[in-house]
């Protein structure tokens, strides 16, 4: 007997992991800022992927946090349904939702600081659930195992916490827990922003090939849709259910990150200037006493920009450490302006420790939601002695292009682009020697990305002021770079000359970030 079509109708409804149907939702850190999202319709199949995309800001994070029943204090569900197989999401009870996270729904957050704790070892927390049996526990550590060689991830057997690793590795880290468990439904927030060029295919292709093993679905948050356009099954663009009227503000347009038509570096300084930052024989150990940073040592003049490049673990975030002064036990010497400063932070002056700032890949990490921007850029004023009043405030504003309206607002309000401008204004605001950058705009869409880029461009060519950029972007590097070091097992592969003249073209630079990890190259030291 054949079922009929109501019958056929159910069968297929429940065919679907996920299923979103004229779903409306209202987004808001302020009543100025409310962001409506309006029939959002979606259906998520076993053994696909899925990728949603939208400018920073739209609202992409909290709405997947909310259909996985997770709802922030400002996502309102205004009308619609979420069936998650044929049971009503929604209406679920909280600890029924609850309930499902981490074994029937798991989520891959974009920052190990959201998921890992610092005073824990790695593979302890992320190999035990609550709940587990000692052989539930054992299975799932040998799972975890093959998980780190799958994924190219170093130390299993090490006993490392989260600050051992780099950022690509502890990326790579949070991706393994998709070959420990078997849900339904995993939902990745930019699970590549941290990772090299050249492992990024290999990841995603891992992910795909265990989303189908298991018969799963997996939905991608990315900024990034000509990479990821190549292995999604579906492309979800959240910025169409948004209307027109209350898109995120679009920011001022700049230069094209890719394709620019100069085919050289900026002109370099004078030879004669002394070095801003001076960096001879930084040598750096891991507790174990693995070395992690071999004899390295490099210059950068006034108004110049270094790229470090290289694969994830290659020691780029630890010299940027070593020079904030976080590796007591460093060996060598850091010279600021011809001065030598202590290697570790508590030996370092107040002064000596303005002179380096420092911004991370997410700053909305480090900062406090419940202060305000004006509270923020005064206080880092104050700190440096310099005028902190209301103009001082929106002149530091105007300098990442940021609206002065933006001083009555707390750092939770705004976006993940309108916070790292907001981090560079901070860095900015104490006149430092030398600003370091981690992967600034490895979370941005393009256009906030295009932005932030100009930004430090901007500033870089107008003042005395040196960087010191760590990418794996090598659009970002060759617009900003003024020279290249690259890096490999903590070893200088790609020197900066002694003549500090151009080593290479640009289009040699994006060569360099982008070559094949397996591939064996000459150190020309």
């Amino acid at each position: 007997m054949k079922p009929d079509s109501s019958e056929r109708q159910h069968t297929a409804e429940a065919a679907n992991v996920l299923e979103v149907k004229d779903l409306s939702a209202v987004i808001s850190n302020s009543a100025a800022s409310a962001r409506r999202i309006e029939k959002l319709c979606m259906a998520l199949k076993p053994g696909t992927l899925s990728t949603m995309i939208g400018p920073s800001g739209v609202g992409k994070t909290s709405l997947c946090l909310a259909l996985m029943g997770w709802l922030r204090p400002n996502v309102r569900i205004v009308s619609g349904e979420v069936l998650f197989g044929t049971r009503p999401l929604l209406q679920m009870h909280q600890r029924q939702k609850q309930a499902l996270w981490g074994r029937e729904i798991l989520y891959i957050p974009q920052s190990s600081a959201t998921a890992l704790a610092a005073p824990r070892n790695v593979v302890g927390q992320i190999s035990e659930f609550a709940g587990d049996t000692a052989q539930e526990r054992s299975e799932r550590r040998k799972l975890l195992q093959a998980a780190f060689q799958r994924l190219e991830i170093p130390g299993f057997d090490e006993d490392r916490y989260p600050h051992q690793y780099s950022g690509g590795q502890l990326q790579r880290i949070l991706i393994s827990t998709v070959f420990c468990a078997t849900p339904r439904l995993i939902i990745l927030d930019e699970p590549t922003t941290a990772l090299h060029p050249d492992l990024k295919t290999s990841v995603i292709e891992a992910i795909k090939a265990r989303v189908r093993e298991i018969g799963a679905a997996a939905l991608v948050i990315s900024h990034e849709l000509p990479f990821f356009a190549e292995f999604s099954d579906q492309t979800i663009d959240l910025s169409a259910s948004v209307p027109p009227a209350v898109k995120p503000r679009s920011v001022r347009p700049a230069a094209p990150l890719v394709g620019e038509s100069r085919a050289a570096f900026k002109p370099q300084p004078m030879l004669t200037e002394p070095p801003r930052l001076a960096v001879g024989g930084l040598c750096i150990k891991a507790p174990s006493g693995r070395p992690l940073v071999r004899n390295v040592a490099f210059q950068v003049r006034p108004g110049a920009c270094l790229g470090i490049v290289g694969p994830s673990g290659a020691g780029k975030t630890t010299i940027l450490r070593s020079l904030l002064g976080q590796h007591g036990d460093a060996k060598g010497t850091i010279e600021v302006d011809g001065q030598r400063i202590p290697l570790h932070h508590s030996r370092r002056t107040v002064e000596q420790k303005r002179q380096l700032e420092y911004v991370p890949q997410s700053v909305k990490l480090h900062l406090n939601p419940a202060l305000s921007v004006d509270y923020l850029i005064r206080r880092r004023l104050r700190q440096a002695g310099h005028d902190h009043s209301i103009d001082a405030v929106v002149d530091a504003l105007e300098k990442v292009l940021l609206p002065a309206d933006y001083r009555s607002k707390r750092s939770a309000e705004l976006s993940g682009g309108e916070c790292q401008r907001l981090g560079i204004a901070l860095a900015l605001a104490s006149h430092p020697a030398l600003l370091l950058l981690d992967e600034v705009t490895a979370s941005l869409d393009p256009v906030n990305a295009n932005v932030v880029a100009d930004i430090l461009d901007r500033h870089r060519a107008s003042g005395s002021m040196a960087m010191l950029l760590v990418s794996h972007q090598p659009e970002i590097v060759a617009r900003l770079a003024s020279d290249v070091l690259e890096l490999r097992d903590g070893q200088v592969v790609h020197p900066v000359r002694d003549n500090h003249a151009p080593s290479a073209s640009r289009e040699d630079v994006a060569g360099s970030v982008i070559y094949r990890e397996s591939e064996p190259r000459q150190c020309v030291l």
